[in-house]
């Protein structure tokens, strides 16, 4: 008798092999300041991961981003630090929201000793269109995981649902209702179906459809 052996891949190894994964040709536009944040940036652009994104240090601030975006596209990934109180900066991220192309994600950068209540800043942050909000001092883990993490699962192909119907006898309609629930999902759904009937020797569905 012969036996299959299977190795299920640990959840800490499986992180990191999708950490280490080649992200897509991306562009990224830093509006940064703090050395600290500088510094995170500097440790993670020369990770395997990132060998496909190009780097451009635009600015200092979301000032200089609104003022680089009225002439420029967003790229893919902006950087850029909070480096003012919550209300100030959400007027700010107000303006700079419809400057951003469909592609771009922001990454905002904060300190923590700065940051009472940096959940809610977050949130406020998150209805704007931001995609995560570090605070220093980070590890650079942190920062590297976030944006792979961001654009692996985008980049991600949108698989399928595989659904099947089984029927325990013959003669009790399991190919019937299979026929009539993928009409369903084609015609009313609008949803691209494929109908696989796997009873080589008996299945009825090639001449219900014609």
């Amino acid at each position: 008798m012969a036996s299959l052996a299977t190795t299920k891949q640990s959840p800490q190894a499986a992180t990191a092999q999708r950490l280490n994964a080649m992200l897509p040709n991306l562009q990224a536009q830093m509006f940064l300041s703090d050395p600290d944040a500088k510094a995170l940036f500097d440790d993670i652009k020369d990770s395997v991961s990132m060998q496909n994104v190009t780097w451009q240090d635009c600015g200092r601030n979301i000032d200089d981003a609104l003022d680089f975006l009225d002439a420029n596209d967003s790229a893919n990934i902006l950087t850029i630090e909070k480096d003012r109180q919550l209300p100030e900066f959400i007027n700010a991220l107000t303006r700079l929201a419809p400057k951003c192309g469909p592609k771009s994600r922001i990454f905002v950068i904060g300190r923590s000793e700065k940051e009472p209540d940096a959940i809610n800043a977050y949130r406020q942050m998150e209805e704007l269109g931001v995609t995560d909000f570090i605070l220093l001092p980070a590890q650079p883990d942190r920062m590297h995981s976030s944006i792979v993490q961001t654009f692996m699962s985008e980049s991600r192909p949108k698989l399928g649902t595989c659904t099947a119907i089984i029927g325990a006898g013959s003669g009790i309609g399991s190919s019937t209702i299979s026929q009539n629930v993928a009409y369903a999902i084609a015609e009313i759904l609008q949803q691209s179906t494929l109908l696989a009937d796997h009873d080589p020797q008996y299945g009825t569905l090639a001449i219900k459809f014609n």
